[in-house]
């Protein structure tokens, strides 16, 4: 480690910490500074608490380890305001059932069901030292969470050895998760919760929308084909209102043209296409708004600029056996894939059930075809399909289920 080298962006951290500690250990200069040249590039950590991977599953707790022994070791106690910054922000990363929300990370975790377990000791640690009830309360939860999942406890023995303080502190009650609007600007990412059902809107990401109401999941992209864009990734992200987002990208239409000049090789691969000649435009528009309405969430999709171009949304449901409408009756597996052009749509677990509608199916579309993104693993897909320019508001609606 002394002589350096690291792969993402966390390994800087989890090397100078440790780098750190050990330069006291061993009485050496050259670790020290061995840590210092990562640690002069400064913590990727932003104002919302948020590291550059994202990786609330994984790689933030990772980071915060680092930070904490950093600040042990130099006694500079800047470092843990990174740690303090993220443990508030995953405040507002847990799911109804008590999962994190994973995915907006940029690494393995994304997607995956991964509860806080890990979080424990780093908000034990610094809500005993800074003495922050939401931190101390989170830990009674994370273990009652433990219990009622039976999963594996937090790694915390060596630390109740290490100092006796925390054997013998004492905390009551749980953490009050209740209903909250978080809209991080930095990171690109409003969380939001609403009594039973949570929800969540991302820039820059094609799966810009999810809803999660303890045993359903649901995610959202606006998928089609335009020059090489193949699904909507706002570049802008805008709080309107409490519970109201707008997002919007242009995405930009251009064409190569032949070389003005005979080109050196006629092999495509080994052609200069940065000098190639190029026609611009049309551009096509795309605007989603996210408004949060009584039991759910209106969703409203505009396209404009372009003509005749079949795009459509994709709703991906995870968690669910059974989808009726007025034109089909569907025991659902997990691998579905349909449209509805009309009506209401029901999707539902035998305890909640989430209603979608007005549906609408202007064109067949097939998938694995080229202008497709990967279908969510082991979700029912429903498609909902039109010709640009359209403007389409969709609601969605939480229930408990009529099956119960």
């Amino acid at each position: 480690m002394k002589n350096g080298g690291f792969h993402t962006p966390n390994h800087r951290w989890a090397i100078a910490s440790v780098l750190m500690a050990c330069s006291q250990y061993f009485d050496s200069k050259e670790m020290e500074e061995a840590a210092y040249a990562y640690l002069r590039e400064g913590i990727d950590c932003n104002a919302d608490g948020e590291y550059s991977e994202k990786s609330a599953g994984n790689y933030n707790r990772i980071n915060n380890d680092a930070m904490i022994l950093l600040s042990q070791v130099t006694g500079d106690c800047s470092y843990e305001q990174h740690v303090l910054r993220n443990l508030y922000m995953m405040l507002h990363y847990m799911e109804p059932d008590g999962s994190i929300f994973t995915a907006n990370s940029t690494r393995f975790d994304r997607d995956l069901l991964v509860y806080p377990s890990d979080y424990y000791m780093e908000y034990l640690r610094m809500g005993i030292k800074y003495n922050i009830p939401e931190f101390l309360s989170m830990c009674n939860s994370i273990f009652r969470m433990v219990e009622e999942k039976r999963i594996a406890a937090p790694d915390c023995l060596i630390w109740f050895l290490l100092h006796p303080q925390y054997r013998s502190f004492v905390y009551e009650g749980d953490y009050p998760f209740g209903d909250y609007h978080k809209f991080y600007r930095d990171s690109g990412i409003a969380r939001c919760q609403n009594g039973r059902y949570s929800y969540t809107v991302m820039k820059g990401k094609s799966n810009f929308f999810y809803l999660h109401n303890g045993t359903i999941k649901l995610e959202i992209k606006v998928c089609g084909s335009f020059c090489e864009h193949r699904s909507f990734k706002a570049e802008e992200m805008e709080q309107l209102s409490q519970g109201e987002y707008h997002l919007r990208q242009v995405m930009r239409g251009w064409y190569y043209l032949p070389f003005e000049e005979v080109p050196e090789t006629s092999d495509w691969w080994k052609m200069d296409h940065a000098a190639r000649p190029k026609k611009f435009g049309p551009d096509m528009e795309v605007d989603v708004w996210v408004r949060e309405a009584a039991d759910g969430v209106d969703l409203r999709v505009k396209t404009s600029g372009v003509d005749g171009a079949p795009w459509r949304l994709e709703l991906a449901f995870s968690g669910v056996n059974f989808l009726t409408s007025s034109q089909i009756d569907l025991p659902v597996l997990g691998s579905e894939v349909l449209v509805v052009k009309e009506g209401e749509i029901e999707v539902t677990n035998g305890f909640d059930s989430l209603v979608i509608g007005p549906c609408f199916g202007e064109h067949h579309f097939t998938e694995g075809k080229e202008d497709s993104e990967k279908k969510t693993p082991g979700a029912c897909t429903l498609y909902l399909t039109d010709y640009t320019a359209f403007d389409r508001e969709l609601h969605i609606r939480n229930k408990l289920s009529s099956l119960r």
